[in-house]
Formats: structure tokens, sequence, C-alpha cells
């Protein structure tokens, strides 16, 4: 009897870290032409679909004859559109379009790999420790 239990527990155990490593990708998604924080406001969990390994997000900027439209933007996105995004914004397909129609462009992209990673906007976290970092001198210099 401890024989069977043993081995239905070691069982389950098996089959519940093999379930584990199945399951999609969980990224923040959201979409504006407003801002981060109108960005992070409309933000939803989105669970990614098969292929989409990396939760994504970038502000790109767009400007034509001194008028400009920005785009805010989190979401999934594959390991290889990362990588190309990642070292070269302009290569997002939406920057490339714009470019195309005589646009100049300033496209800036991040990924990451762990679910729900891309969380933060841009700047605010570096502003905030910033902000904090005398507080945690002086706290340890006493």
């Amino acid at each position: 009897m401890c024989k069977f239990i043993l081995f239905t527990l070691s069982f389950v155990v098996i089959c519940t870290s093999v379930a584990q490593g199945f399951t999609p990708k969980e990224c923040y998604e959201c979409f504006t032409h407003a801002s981060w924080e109108d960005c992070v406001n409309k933000t939803i969990v989105q669970d990614c679909g098969l292929g989409d390994d990396m939760c994504i997000k970038g502000k790109m900027t767009f400007t034509k004859n001194s008028r400009a439209d920005q785009i805010f933007f989190k979401t999934c996105a594959n390991e290889n559109e990362c990588t190309t995004y990642e070292k070269d914004g302009a290569q997002a397909p939406t920057c490339l379009d714009k470019k195309r129609q005589g646009y100049s462009v300033d496209c800036f992209v991040t990924c990451c790999e762990d679910d729900l990673c891309n969380s933060a906007v841009h700047g605010q976290v570096v502003s905030v420790l910033l902000l904090l970092l005398p507080c945690a001198q002086a706290a340890f210099h006493e």
C-alpha cells in the first residue's frame, strides 16, 4: 500500500510540473496614443499565444511636417521579434510603415522573459529610486 501511495504522489508531482511548463506566458497589454499613464490605466493581463514567449513594451514617436504622434504599448511577442526590435526599434513593422510614409521615427522597445514583467513605465522606476537614494544614504550613515 505504501508503494502505491508513493507512486501516486510521484505521478501527481510529475504531472503538475509538466502541466506548469505548458501554461501560457502572461504579459500586460495596453495600447494608446495619449501617455504611459493612460496605457497603465487601460492595462489588462493577456495570455500570450503559442510562440509568444516574451513580453514587450515600447514607445513610438512619428513626426512629419512638425506634427508628432505617439504610440505607447505593452503586449506579447516572440523572441525573434524582441531580438530585432531591441537592437533597432525602427525595425518594428509600425515604424517601418511610418518611415516609408515619410515620417521621422523614434521607436524604443524593451523585452523581458518573466510573466507580467512589462509593467513598469519607462523612467518611472528609475525616478523613484533616484528620489529614494538620499533617504537610503541618510539611513545607513546614522
